[in-house]
């Protein structure tokens, strides 16, 4: 599992309520997990996740 375009394992979420507040995931392991062990932001499968090195975006279930 990675990022379809570019391969790359990091991943950040928008809020909903702010969209200049992220959360940062990494593929560890087969799941998502964040990055910082006190993020309380989750991800589902309709969570639009967005690439960290390229322009891809999109739900869980593509990568």
């Amino acid at each position: 599992m990675a990022c379809p375009v570019c391969g790359c394992i990091s991943f950040h979420v928008k809020n909903p309520e702010d969209q200049f507040d992220v959360s940062v995931f990494e593929l560890r392991e087969g799941s998502l997990q964040p990055v910082e062990p006190d993020d309380q932001c989750t991800v589902d499968e309709n969570t639009e996740l967005y690439c960290q090195r390229c322009a891809w975006h999109g739900k869980p279930a593509e990568l």
